[in-house]
C-alpha cells in the first residue's frame, strides 16, 4: 500500500490557496486501526447506546432500571411510545438483551444480570474520544440533573 500524500485545497476555510496534506493510505499498514474504529463507531450507532453510556461515564454505578429511566426521559425520534412507562419499559428490555450484552463483551461496562448493577469501565483513548464527540454533537450535558 502506498504512503502516497495528496495536495488539495483547504475549502474547510474558505480559501482555495491554502493546502492541507492527506495521506492516501489511510494511516494505517494494515487496516488494524480502521476496523478498530469502525467497531467503536458500531458500539455507539444507537442511541440508547451512546446515551446509556453518557449517564453511565458520570453516575459509574446504576441500575438498569436507573438506567432506562434516564435514557428514556431523553426525546427520540426513533421513540416508539409517547407513554413513559412504556419507553421505559421498552428501553430496559433492549439494555439487557442487545446493549449490554454487546458493551459488555468490550470491556466498556460490567453487568450484574442477578443484581441489576452495571458498572462503567474505563474504555480506551478511543472510545472516550468518540463519545466526547458525540455527546457534543448531540449537546448533550454530561451530567445527569
Amino acid at each position: 500500500m502506498s504512503n502516497d500524500v495528496g495536495v488539495v485545497p483547504d475549502i474547510a476555510h474558505g480559501s482555495d490557496s491554502a493546502e492541507c496534506r492527506i495521506r492516501t493510505d489511510g494511516g494505517s499498514s494494515d487496516g488494524r486501526d480502521r476496523e478498530e474504529v469502525d467497531r467503536l463507531l458500531g458500539l455507539l450507532a444507537t442511541h440508547r447506546r451512546r446515551h446509556a453510556l453518557y449517564y453511565l461515564r458520570e453516575l459509574e454505578v446504576a441500575t438498569v432500571d436507573e438506567v432506562a429511566r434516564l435514557v428514556a426521559e431523553k426525546p427520540s425520534s426513533t421513540a416508539e411510545s409517547t407513554d413513559i412507562d412504556a419507553r421505559i419499559e421498552e428501553t430496559k428490555l433492549a439494555l439487557k438483551h442487545v446493549d449490554l450484552p454487546k458493551l459488555t463483551a468490550r470491556d466498556i461496562v460490567e453487568y450484574d444480570r442477578r443484581s441489576g448493577m452495571v458498572r462503567y469501565r474505563q474504555p480506551s483513548a478511543r472510545l472516550t474520544t468518540l463519545l466526547d464527540s458525540c455527546a457534543e454533537l448531540e449537546e448533550t450535558p454530561f451530567t445527569t440533573d
